[in-house]
This record gives C-alpha cells, structure tokens and sequence, in this order.
C-alpha cells in the first residue's frame, strides 16, 4: 500500500482520507491511518491548510480526521515539526469540543508536539481531566508530558488528581508522566509518587519506584526489596533497581531470572548491581 500511496498526489491522498473515513471501523481503519500517516510524512503546506479547515468542519469524523493529520504533520524533517506552533492553538481549541473522540485526537496530538505552550485554558485541561468517559481522562494522562512542561501548580494538581483515579491505565499513565520528568521535584511529588507505591496495580507501583529512583529517593531501597518479594514484578521496577544499584539485590534478581531473563531492563539491572 505504502508503494501506491506514494504515486499519488496530495489532493489525491486528502480525497482518499475523506471517503475512507465512513470505512468500519469508523474513522479508525487501516487503511485510513496508511493515508493520515502518508499526509503527515509529506508535510506540505496545502496539507495543513486543508486539515486545518477540517478540524472547524460541522462533521466530528472530519474534525478528528483534522487533529489526526496535523498531530504529527511534517514529521520527516528535522525536529522542531514544521507545523507544530501552527498546529497546538487548533489542537488546544478542539479540547473544548463537543465530540470526545476529536477531544482525544487533539490530546493525542498536544502529547506529540515539540512546540512550547504559551496559551492554554485551565478550565479546558480540568474539563478533560475529569471527564465523565475514561478514555478522555486516558489521552488527557497521555499528553501530561507536554503539559507539564509549563510548570504549573495548577497542571501538577491535575496530574495527582488522576494518579488516583478509579482506571488503572488513566494512573499508571499520569504516575509514569510523572515520574518521568525528573527535573521536576519537591516534597508533594515525592509524597504523590510514594503513594502509588502502595497501588493495587503492579505497573503504577512499578512507575511510581521508578519515578522515585530517578529522584534517588533514599526510601527506594526498602520499596524495592518489598516489590521484588511481591510476586508480580514489572519492567520499571528493573529500571528504579538500574537507578539505584545495590548488590543486595542480586538474590531476589536471581530467582527472578527464569521469568524475566529476556528483559533488557532486568539484565541491565542484574548487571549494575553486579558491577
């Protein structure tokens, strides 16, 4: 497919990408994607004037079909995208549309972008933050990792707010956000991450150990050695062990081995404690 998409011209690929959209799945099928991710790679300018429109059309399959293509629109050259800045005062715009699947396309395309956020609405990051359908306040936790680039107390409340939501996707994805923007810390991120140390599901603990690592808490080591007693080990806790190395670990890590002996998060970890 790849190969015949190329032989055709941009207009050809934006016409195409309109008819596919009524395609089951709805706005969701293969070969739409092959079309969107087409349109993306070639990054022209008509591109993102079309799409542009698009995501203002009265129709909400054309309006996501819109966030879908200027997400990640130019993505073949060289980094910043070249319609990035265009792109987020569209993407934030859609987060206050009436259709939840083009609020998540537009989260989805905020979490991608390399541009900085300089005009955003709290109301409208609260309003999908605590979203009355789960798979908003998924794409919401998805896209933290630019929103939490502006360092805002409000932001971050949002952040612990859903590091102890009911859905364990919208938590592990918010706690590993989280966790992963090790610049930022203080003691109400430490104490949010040490509480989803104690998370029923097995990857929040795990992101949470590993955001805490990443900060060098001196807590860790203790939680760790409790999380590898555990029985249900996941990859990030290899990964806070790598952070933090202690040869004691290499018992628990031992018997460990015949489960996890193909991860490269356990064999990194396996060999820094042995180091």
């Amino acid at each position: 497919m790849t190969s015949e998409l190329e032989n055709l011209t941009v207009p050809e690929l934006q016409e195409a990408a309109l008819r596919l959209l009524r395609v089951e799945p709805v706005g969701q099928s293969d070969e739409l994607w092959e079309h969107v991710c087409e349109l993306q790679a070639r990054g022209e300018e008509q591109t993102f004037t079309r799409a542009s429109g698009w995501c203002a059309d009265a129709d909400p399959l054309v309006r996501e079909l819109g966030a879908d293509v200027i997400a990640q629109l130019g993505h073949r050259d060289a980094s910043p995208r070249p319609f990035d800045e265009a792109s987020l005062p569209i993407l934030l715009g859609l987060l206050r549309d009436d259709d939840t699947r083009v609020r998540e396309a537009a989260l989805a395309g905020i979490g991608q972008t390399e541009a900085e956020l300089s005009d955003w609405s709290l109301d409208d990051l609260r309003a999908c933050a605590t979203h009355q359908e789960t798979s908003v306040r998924s794409a919401f936790a998805r896209a933290l990792n630019t929103f939490l680039r502006v360092e805002s107390d409000e932001v971050l409340g949002l952040c612990f707010q859903l590091m102890e939501d009911p859905d364990d996707e919208v938590r592990n994805w918010a706690t590993f956000q989280l966790g992963s923007f090790e610049d930022l810390d203080n003691g109400s991120i430490r104490e949010a991450l040490l509480g989803r140390v104690r998370d029923t599901d097995a990857m929040v603990r795990a992101e949470a150990l590993s955001g805490l690592a990443l900060r060098k808490d001196v807590r860790v080591p203790k939680l760790l050695f409790a999380e590898l007693r555990g029985g249900e080990v996941e990859g990030p806790v290899f990964e806070a062990i790598a952070e933090m190395p202690d040869a004691k670990y290499v018992p628990l890590l031992t018997e460990l081995e015949p489960t996890h002996g193909g991860s490269a998060y356990f064999a990194d970890a396996l060999e820094a404690c042995r180091f």
